[in-house]
């Protein structure tokens, strides 16, 4: 029987072509179809009994999503995206960033090509790759959501901003090189001790903009408007019909965590 990565190629129509910009875009598209999800996250650690068992790998991840819907948080998209092209022959890596919450608590894919290098970042929703700016210089980048401002700060350094109704707001600061894998995974274990998995978080793009679920609060961020509405983690019929992860899923998540606190 295939393996998740060849299974997913196949459900996304993503045929074996030259590692170009053109072929970085198809990859790219058919991997915006993970959502981002701590549900399944959630899970792993429960059902784990080491600090590495609950790291869910590519085909875990592409596994679970070809049967479930479900994605991951920033570590495990990163990691599986890495792999999906790594095994398509595109040269990319790792790359670790920096949040007003702490110091490698981000991380995003950086894609090199002779003339340019590539940012994607599946755990922010961005799934268009963007040209990464000279030092000194910007790019900005048009999304269903917002706008994406990248700013060169200086050599191998890159910050994100985000223009939302007139507003722009520093993200996250990147160091464009390789993380080694050692130092990834360690990073990746502590990310389970954040304040990130303390409630059920759900977020996707599409083209109305995006949706994001966090403690109780359903919100639609588009370019033209911004809605918010309560929704409790309980109602998992609706959270499921929103974000395409079951809702048996999302209730295993909500139990465990009552359980923990």
């Amino acid at each position: 029987m295939p393996g998740g990565i060849d299974r997913f190629w196949h459900r996304y129509s993503v045929t074996p072509e030259s590692p170009d910009l053109r072929q970085l875009q198809r990859v790219a598209f058919a991997y915006s179809h993970l959502p981002y999800e701590n549900v399944t996250k959630i899970l792993k650690e429960v059902r784990s009994a080491g600090s590495e068992t609950k790291l869910r790998g590519p085909d875990e991840v592409l596994e679970d999503h070809l049967r479930w819907g479900t994605g991951g948080t920033c570590f495990s998209l990163c990691n599986t995206l890495r792999e999906l092209l790594d095994q398509s022959g595109f040269d990319c890596f790792i790359a670790m960033g920096d949040m007003h919450y702490g110091a490698n608590i981000h991380c995003a894919i950086v894609v090199r090509f002779a003339e340019a290098k590539f940012l994607l970042d599946p755990g922010y929703l961005l799934h268009d790759p963007v040209r990464l700016p000279q030092t000194g210089s910007d790019v900005t980048h048009r999304t269903s959501m917002n706008t994406i401002l990248l700013r060169g700060e200086a050599e191998g350094i890159v910050s994100l901003y985000t223009l939302e109704f007139g507003q722009l707001r520093w993200r996250y600061r990147l160091r464009c090189s390789p993380v080694p894998m050692e130092e990834f995974v360690r990073h990746w274990t502590h990310s389970f001790s954040l304040n990130s998995m303390e409630n059920v978080m759900l977020s996707r793009l599409d083209d109305s903009g995006r949706l994001y679920f966090r403690q109780n609060r359903l919100d639609l961020v588009s370019h033209s408007h911004r809605e918010k509405r309560r929704v409790s983690a309980s109602d998992a019929a609706e959270l499921a019909a929103v974000f395409g992860v079951p809702a048996d899923l999302i209730l295993q998540a909500q139990k465990a965590l009552a359980g923990r606190r």
